[in-house]
């Protein structure tokens, strides 16, 4: 599986923000393409607009990634397209990201936040280098309040 990150066009904010999650997983569905775009949301803010890629394989978008750099640490956020999810794709992707951000932000550490009853993007993580970081604590997201782990990677 070769995959390369470049940033989103138009049309990919589009197509992402179509992809439909079911069961649980519906909760990560993103609001429609042109409600976003007015609320300048996500990938949107133009303030933000350059901490988002998109991960391609084979010219298909496959999933997306969001990195924030701090002083002292990254946050990752990614999204993977939902037929795609249960097949390594998220592991694949996180790698990559991760030795990018090692290039780019030598010395700083990886710092991620996952549902807590989403075992299977910890497994994802902890497969990375992940680990949890504390105990479970209550956060309030765009989709909605819930329990989280924060997760680290430290080099």
């Amino acid at each position: 599986m070769q995959i390369e990150l470049r940033y989103l066009s138009e049309k990919d904010k589009k197509e992402i923000c179509g992809w439909k999650y079911d069961g649980k997983y519906a909760m990560y569905n993103l609001s429609d393409h042109e409600q976003m775009r007015r609320e300048q949301c996500g990938f949107f803010n133009p303030e933000k607009e350059e901490e988002y890629c998109g991960t391609w394989e084979d010219g298909e978008l496959v999933g997306f990634v969001h990195v924030c750099p701090g002083i002292q640490k990254i946050t990752i956020g990614l999204g993977v397209r939902p037929e795609l999810c249960g097949k390594h794709y998220g592991t694949t992707i996180l790698k990559l990201v991760c030795e990018e951000v090692e290039k780019q932000y030598p010395g700083r550490w990886l710092c991620l936040y996952v549902r807590s009853w989403n075992q299977r993007a910890i497994k994802c993580y902890q497969n990375v280098g992940f680990c949890i970081e504390g105990t479970e604590f209550e956060m309030s997201t765009p989709a909605g309040k819930g329990m989280f782990y924060r997760m680290v990677r430290r080099y």
